[in-house]
């Protein structure tokens, strides 16, 4: 890879990692400098692989193993985001937090809906109807997703990154289960984008206690993807609030 073509891909990184984009912290722009140039990161979706040389990164200089774990625990917990930080994260030009906010309003915070509008080729969505957006906007999204190079990243990180959905205010969960923190948490299934180890790590980092069984004093079951039937019989049979994994992931924003 080029010089350029380097200091390029570190800045939309840096774009990436940003605070209103994925917001994952301890990434300066010279650690991530060091992981281009020694070749572990030639992509953005490479910042979701980095334990595969985590060994060759834990000897590098301004790195070391809690150095590298205390990164790599941030990665995995902000696998989750909004659809409004994903837009911010993609370095699209013009477009900020509040453009993708307005964005991610229009389309109910839903990245299929957005797809849709956008690659209807009879009539394609105008974001100059939207408040702030100007013609320069809507041009610089468009040019963005013609773009075939921006077009694979687009879908190899709908691969990685799970979406919140937002909370309708009509419905909005009650105050006692806006947090896990200090909760007993089980989950029973396969949580999208994670391990078993790594589901209850997220628990962890929110502060909930992870649980493996269901007991009398549990909190939450979490149900995810193929649920496990004895589970769910012992959340029934100690009358323990059953929640989706969608407001799971609510809980933890």
């Amino acid at each position: 890879m080029s010089k350029s073509k380097e200091n390029e891909l570190i800045k939309k990184l840096m774009r990436f990692v940003h605070r209103d984009a994925m917001n994952i912290p301890g990434f300066t722009r010279t650690k991530l400098a060091a992981l281009v140039e020694a070749g572990y990161i030639k992509t953005i979706p490479d910042l979701y692989r980095l334990d595969r040389y985590r060994p060759e990164i834990e000897a590098m200089d301004g790195f070391d193993a809690p150095t590298f774990e205390n990164l790599w625990q941030k990665i995995k917990s902000r696998q989750v985001t909004g659809f409004e930080n994903f837009l911010v994260a993609l370095s699209i030009s013009n477009l900020g937090l509040a453009e993708a906010q307005e964005i991610s309003k229009q389309f109910d915070g839903e990245i299929v809906k957005f797809e849709t509008a956008i690659m209807r080729p009879d009539n394609p969505f105008d974001f100059t109807m939207l408040e702030g957006f100007n013609e320069s906007m809507n041009s610089s999204i468009y040019e963005w997703f013609g773009n075939v190079a921006n077009t694979n990243l687009w879908c190899d990180l709908k691969k990685i990154i799970s979406f919140r959905l937002p909370t309708p205010a009509s419905s909005a969960a009650p105050e006692a289960i806006l947090s896990i923190r200090g909760k007993k948490v089980v989950i029973t299934g396969t949580l999208r984008g994670y391990t078993r180890h790594e589901g209850n790590h997220l628990i962890s980092i929110y502060g909930g206690i992870a649980q493996d069984r269901v007991t009398r004093d549990t909190d939450f079951l979490v149900i995810a993807t193929n649920p496990g039937a004895k589970k769910i019989a012992d959340a029934d049979k100690y009358g323990i609030r059953k929640i989706t994994e969608a407001e799971f992931f609510r809980m933890i924003e």
